[in-house]
């Protein structure tokens, strides 16, 4: 090769082919750039949509504990009107036989 088919790059001397190359080169650094860059762009939206998705988990969970909390108390609430309605019961029987006897009684 001729000096004139060289090209200075830095010190050394290339050939014109060798710069094709580099360009090349250059260029796929270049997409990889912008695809790392990219890459990267997408693994912080990732990383919000995690963090919102974990917000989401907590306030129904939080949601989920209020109608557990909910569904005890009913529990625990029947349980006590149940026992109200034997003793309403009890009482009305003790009242009606009473009533009866007293009709009895008058006539």
């Amino acid at each position: 090769m001729s000096r004139g088919s060289e090209h200075s790059v830095g010190k050394v001397l290339l050939p014109v082919n060798n710069l094709d190359e580099l360009e090349i080169n250059d260029r796929i650094i270049e997409e990889r750039e912008l695809a790392i860059s990219t890459l990267c762009e997408d693994v912080h939206d990732l990383n919000d949509m995690f963090k919102d998705l974990a917000l989401m988990v907590e306030e129904q969970g939080e949601g989920v504990n209020l109608i557990a909390d909910n569904i005890s108390s009913s529990e625990t609430n029947t349980s006590k009107v149940n026992k109200e309605l034997e003793k309403a019961e009890t009482h009305q029987r003790k009242n009606g036989t009473c009533c009866c006897r007293c009709v009895c009684v008058i006539m």
